[in-house]
């Protein structure tokens, strides 16, 4: 009885991974345009950051999956 609930447990992980994973996929690639235009997308602007050894690299502009809120996020926000 053990042994299934641990699988059990384990194989809802593997499917709550996919889901996200599957999202993140219908996004890449996306033009600006069709980024925006996307709910379930967001669009993120170049940058200029730091790599470990202090050099500088170019982020390029991108599209990338919304990030879900958990409940003490979302009760941070209704607070303000």
């Amino acid at each position: 009885m053990k042994r299934f609930s641990i699988y059990l447990v384990s194989l809802g992980l593997v499917f709550s991974g996919m889901q996200f994973s599957v999202a993140a996929a219908d996004c890449k690639g996306k033009s600006q345009s069709s980024c925006t235009s996307d709910s379930k997308c967001t669009w993120v602007k170049g940058f200029e950051r730091k790599n470990k050894d202090g050099k500088k690299s170019d982020v390029k502009a991108h599209c990338r999956a919304k990030g879900k809120l958990g409940n003490n996020a979302a009760g941070k926000k209704e607070r303000e």
